[in-house]
């Protein structure tokens, strides 16, 4: 059997990295660097795990990212991160919660929800996708029953929303 460079070192004739050397085959003993990385079978199973893990992400609906984004913005208090308040962007008129509360007739909630998008400002990207959630909101609320829109909650989160949105049209 044919020596490797590593071997005619004389720190290769220590235990400490021969336990190294092995675990670090053992770890990589089935990854794509392998010679069999070819054969089918194993491209294959490579494929699925890959898919697998991406079905898992977009496994969420839109309804359940929007009702995780409220949620996050109701018990964290108004500092969600910044997907949680995307979508909490996009759900200002939905009817999330198990008694179909909606994030816009809690005032309190509309204004930090408007502060912390306020806060993105300096990170464009982020700013104009809460922007764009917000938007399709505001489309939304047109489609609320009266009872919501006359509600008392309900007309100034609407008039919180819009003029946010009619300062912010200028700067986007």
């Amino acid at each position: 059997m044919p020596t490797t460079p590593a071997q005619s070192t004389p720190l290769a004739e220590s235990p400490a990295l021969d336990d190294l050397a092995q675990r670090l085959a053992a770890a990589f003993h089935d990854r794509p660097g392998q010679l069999a990385w070819g054969a089918t079978a194993i491209m294959h199973q490579s494929l699925e795990a890959a898919r697998d893990l991406a079905r898992n992400r977009r496994g969420v609906s839109r309804e359940q990212r929007i009702a995780r984004g409220i949620m996050a913005l109701r018990i964290q208090g108004g500092n969600p991160d910044f997907v949680h308040l995307k979508y909490a962007c996009y759900g200002l008129a939905h009817a999330a919660d198990w008694d179909s509360r909606r994030l816009l007739t809690d005032v309190a909630l509309v204004q930090k929800l408007l502060t912390q998008v306020e806060r993105l400002r300096p990170d464009k990207r982020r700013f104009q996708a809460c922007c764009r959630g917000l938007l399709q909101s505001w489309r939304e609320i047109s489609e609320l029953p009266a009872d919501i829109l006359n509600h008392p909650n309900g007309q100034q989160g609407k008039a919180a929303l819009q003029n946010f949105l009619l300062f912010n049209a200028r700067k986007l």
